[in-house]
Order: C-alpha cells, then structure tokens, then sequence
C-alpha cells in the first residue's frame, strides 16, 4: 500500500496516440493538453506502424521528457492506441511492440487500447477499471 502511495506520487498518466511517424500525448493530469511530436527518424514503414523500433522508443521517450520538464524521476502509466495501420486488429507481435515501447520509455504500467478515442475523461476511468 505505502509503495503504491510513493509511486503514484513520482508517477503521471498519458494518453498516447501512435500515427505513422507521430504521437500525439494527451497528460492525464488537470489541464493536460495534447501535443503532437513528429517523428525526426522515421518509425513507421509502408506496413507497420512501428517498423523501426529504436527510432520509435526514442522519440516517446525524448516526448515525455519534454513534456515532463526533463524529470527522471518521474515514471508513467501509459495508454497506447494505435490509431494506423491497425485495420482488423492488432497481432500478438503489434502489442508486445506497444508494451516494450511503453516500458523502454520509462513507463511502469501500459495499457494497449484499441477501440474507439478516449477522452482524457474515459483514459483516466481505465486506470480504475482495466479492461
């Protein structure tokens, strides 16, 4: 109970948004407005979303240092939605992509959503009740 308490305190909550070569991050916090973050170095390939992972777990994690002041304190819980490329569902391999991107960019929590846009209202109440 008391580690949950101390990592709430040194953790925030982000809705990501993954388009080709592009994230777009919504903080969870009060007042959190999106912000988009074009990729540099591509990351995205004709057919996958995430074809070059390096450049794509760089650019999340320089995003949520920027968006974060620059903290390495701090830790995240991430929702990742694949918002291209992901007609018919994702495969086994597209997920654990999304999960180890989460966790390479710092975060100690993930959830891969891919259903319908979240406002910052319903992220939140995922976080309360995991699909």
């Amino acid at each position: 109970m008391l580690l949950a308490a101390i990592r709430r305190l040194f953790s925030e909550d982000y809705y990501v948004q993954i388009h080709e070569n592009r994230y777009e991050i919504l903080p969870l916090s009060p007042f959190g407005v999106s912000r988009s973050f074009p990729a540099r170095d591509a990351f995205s390939t004709s057919r996958l979303l995430v074809g070059n992972f390096i450049a794509a777990e760089k650019l999340l994690r320089d995003s949520l240092k920027q968006i974060n002041g620059g903290s390495r304190l701090k830790r995240y819980r991430l929702i990742m939605h694949p918002r291209d490329k992901s007609e018919g569902g994702l495969c086994e391999v597209e997920t654990r992509v999304l999960q180890d991107l989460a966790y390479g960019a710092g975060a100690h929590d993930a959830i891969i959503w891919e259903k319908e846009p979240l406002s910052a209202t319903q992220a939140k109440a995922l976080w309360q009740s995991p699909q």
